[in-house]
């Protein structure tokens, strides 16, 4: 049952892929995916990540806003919905680092990146041994993260952000081996970027 349930999450996720929002095939699609990922979250006995997480909510936003019956509104809500979930994400996350001390003094990286479980070992020392790139590193999540919210302020900002989230996220996936968060979470960014183009327009518009 857990490999066909797999199996439907590919074929769907590859069905969205090949169509346009909006019709009937995405719908079907979307519907699908929407239904493995919570049904795999339910049967989880283990309980879901942060990436789980996103990747439901955007299932869903995208389930209720892109399919075939969504109104114009009904995707923008949608939409802005992501965005908030991603604004949010980060910006709790940075915020709960800013106030730790095993972040601000920069131990926090290297310390975890020793690990066997969530890092490579050698990677960790090395960073031990150079304290001011730990130090820089450590501050550069907590300024990305805690800041998150300007991404949508305009869009060269946004583009900003993006870049710096990929770049955070793919060193993550390879020092770490959280692959799932570099796709869920980079998965938000164009709807972070629709956000901050749909301000820019607003402000063309009232001014």
């Amino acid at each position: 049952m857990i490999i066909t349930v797999a199996a439907a999450r590919v074929v769907a996720s590859g069905g969205m892929m090949l169509v346009s929002p909006f019709t009937s095939y995405f719908t079907a699609s979307i519907a699908v995916l929407t239904v493995a990922m919570l049904y795999q979250s339910y049967r989880s006995s283990m309980g879901t990540e942060g990436s789980d997480q996103m990747f439901a909510i955007i299932a869903i936003a995208l389930l209720l806003g892109g399919n075939a019956f969504a109104s114009p509104l009904a995707a923008k809500v949608c939409l802005a919905f992501i965005v908030l979930q991603a604004v949010l994400s980060y910006t709790t996350s940075g915020i709960a680092k800013l106030i730790s001390p095993i972040w601000r003094s920069g131990s926090a990286l290297p310390a975890v990146l020793s690990t066997h479980s969530h890092g490579l070992p050698a990677f960790g020392r090395l960073l031990s041994k150079h304290r001011n790139v730990a130090l820089l590193a450590n501050w550069f999540v907590i300024v990305f993260e805690a800041s998150f919210a300007l991404a949508i302020v305009s869009p060269n900002l946004a583009l900003l952000y993006i870049s710096a989230g990929v770049v955070l996220h793919v060193s993550i996936a390879y020092t770490m081996g959280l692959n799932l968060f570099l796709f869920a979470f980079t998965a938000t960014y164009p709807a972070v970027f629709w956000a901050a183009e749909s301000l820019r327009l607003r402000e063309m518009l009232l001014s």
